[in-house]
């Protein structure tokens, strides 16, 4: 008995979902259902037409009229990723970000020469390292009562191990005029900085610093997927200072109450 394909929604039809395509129309163990952009012009939604791949602009219209059992989202939009993640099927798996950029190298590295494998997989141990950073900065999140400040001091050690030159690598996080540093910090001409915003303002900054320049001459220091990695850490820990904030504000108003409903009736009577 044949085994099952696996029906794969693509969401995102820009450069990265038309090479997600190339790749999986190869596979014999998946089912493209659909690929979806707003952008009718994207290469994605052109190939997939090529292809007799149906297209749409609304995610929802494959969830909705067929059998999906997993989404790759290849927008490289975190506000996708979420909505995703809000309209989701319990029954239907979602991948992104850089777990849908690891399973690519993995699908490209069968398809090169020995030389190019290994540079293939060279970058996939990089992106395993940068995936490793994020699953790390959820458990960190996701500890029972975790402040702030430690929530900043544990995610500034989790940085390094997760870029190119880990060994030559700092890193601190500037929040509300406090700063957060690993015990090696050193401020260098070799750094990248991504801002903190809090409802839409700046509250703070991340940086990662080299100490030395590893990179060969007239190579990039920083990959381009390392800033990558360094917004996402930004925007999530934005997010995560706007929630205890929210949570900080619902705290005070409830002991506000509390205390003018035992102050009230006693003055009354």
């Amino acid at each position: 008995m044949p085994e099952k394909k696996t029906d794969i929604l693509i969401v995102g039809a820009g450069k990265g979902g038309f090479a997600f395509l190339n790749l999986l129309k190869e596979e014999s163990t998946v089912n493209i259902v659909g690929v979806v952009d707003i952008n009718p012009e994207a290469p994605g939604i052109k190939l997939a037409k090529r292809l007799n791949i149906p297209t749409a602009s609304d995610w929802n219209v494959f969830l909705k009229e067929e059998s999906v059992d997993e989404i790759i989202d290849v927008s490289g939009n975190e506000g996708v990723f979420q909505s995703l993640l809000k309209d989701l099927p319990a029954n239907v798996g979602l991948i992104g970000g850089p777990t849908a950029k690891m399973i690519w190298l993995l699908l490209e590295v069968r398809r090169r020469s020995d030389e190019d494998k290994q540079k293939a997989l060279y970058l996939l141990g990089e992106r395993i390292k940068e995936l490793n950073c994020l699953y790390s900065l959820s458990e960190i999140v996701e500890t029972k009562g975790a402040l702030l400040e430690s929530i900043w001091e544990e995610t500034v050690k989790i940085i390094p191990p997760a870029l190119r030159y880990s060994e030559f690598a700092c890193a601190r996080i500037l929040f509300s005029g406090k700063e957060y540093k690993t015990s090696n910090f050193k401020a260098t001409q070799w750094s990248l900085s991504h801002k903190i915003n809090i409802f839409g303002k700046e509250a703070g900054f991340i940086e990662v610093c080299y100490l030395e320049n590893k990179a060969e001459v007239d190579a990039e220091l920083f990959l381009k997927e390392e800033q990558e990695l360094l917004n996402a850490i930004a925007e999530r820990l934005g997010r995560i200072a706007e929630r205890k904030e929210s949570e900080e504000e619902l705290r005070q108003a409830k002991e506000q109450y509390e205390l003018i409903y035992k102050v009230v009736p006693s003055a009354i009577f």
